[in-house]
Parts: structure tokens; sequence; C-alpha cells
């Protein structure tokens, strides 16, 4: 097995990027060992290219919002995710999933969902499907049908909702760094008891 997912852009060196949270086996998903296979990442990348600044945000990756801030933070206007899921309740949220993703981040989400049926050995596995492109403002642009096969779809991003959804929406103006956690300093207090008003 290969140590990267690549995405090569002809007569250019592909540049690399290694999926930094893997997903462990359990007794709902018996087939994947991802530790086992392969090697995390230690952080996440942003691509300057003719297209935009693009960052991959692979699989697994999606679910943890500090995948999103981090390549956000570091100028991405447009996510790639590829996807291989079966599991049916993740299924269910990929959309919304995706979707607030790309609104709280400003950024264009272009997620490969892999679909169909795959042999596996001890039974077939059915993968989600569902391949989509999300705008900035959270409109879907297209998506593939869930749970169908080989596949492409195809829509064009327009860069002035980049500029659009900074106006609109304040999420990053409105963010107080100086409130989270830090590491080592947590801002979170827990097991503090308001306090009892007496009329």
């Amino acid at each position: 097995m290969g140590r990267y997912c690549s995405g090569p852009r002809i007569g250019q060196q592909t540049p690399t990027f290694r999926k930094v949270h893997l997903s462990e086996n359990n007794s709902t998903d018996p087939g994947v060992h991802e530790k086992y296979f392969f090697t995390p990442g230690e952080g996440f990348v942003v691509f300057d290219t003719e297209l935009g600044r693009i960052a991959p945000v692979i699989c697994y990756d999606r679910s943890f919002p500090e995948s999103w801030r981090a390549v956000a933070d570091a100028g991405a206007q447009i996510v790639l995710v590829p996807i291989a899921t079966a599991r049916p309740e993740r299924v269910r949220m990929l959309q919304e999933e995706l979707t607030v993703a790309a609104v709280q981040n400003g950024v264009f989400v272009v997620a490969a969902c892999k679909g169909g049926s795959e042999a596996g050995p001890n039974a077939s596995i059915d993968y989600s499907g569902g391949s989509m492109v999300i705008t900035p403002s959270g409109k879907v642009l297209e998506q593939a049908p869930l749970r169908e096969g080989d596949l492409a779809i195809r829509a064009q991003l327009e860069a002035t909702e980049l500029s659009v959804h900074a106006q609109t929406f304040h999420y990053r103006r409105d963010r107080r760094p100086e409130a989270y956690q830090q590491p080592g300093n947590s801002k979170c207090v827990t097991n503090r008891l308001a306090p009892i008003i007496k009329e």
C-alpha cells in the first residue's frame, strides 16, 4: 500500500499530505485497521494553485473541527475531501457535517465520496457515494446519488462567494482565541456550581 493519497496535476511535481486522524477497528466496522497499515500525518497543508488555495482534509479528518480550522486559518479557499465510508450513521450525517464545515470556515468543500459495493473479507461493503460540492454559504451546488458506483459530478466555483461569505457570516471576525483552550491551559472550568440566588 502507498503512503499517500495522491491527486497529481499533470506536468508538475505532486505535493504530498498524509491523513492526520486514523480510524481503528471496532465492532460495527470490522474492516478498519488504518493504524496498522498507515502512519498518521503530523499536520495540515495548504497548496497554492492556479485555481486558488487548496487543502486536503482526508476522510476521517473531516470529523474533527480542528482540521477545518487549521486549513482555514492557513488561508484555504477550497477543501478537497476524499471519503470512503460505509457506516449507516456516518452516511446519514455526511452532507450536514460537510455543510456546517463549509459555512463555519468560509471555504468551498469538494467531497469525492467512494460509492458502490466492494467485496470484503466476510461480506460486501456498500460505500456511501454522494460526492458533493458545497459553497461557503452552505449551498450544495452538485451532489451525486447515495450508494451509486463510479460517476462524476461537476460544478463551477465562483471566487466572489468567498468575499460574500466574509461579509455575511462573521465567524472568523468574532472569534475569541483567548477564551479557548490552549495546550496545557484549559479555559473551560468544570465542576463549578452556579451561585444560588435567593429571593
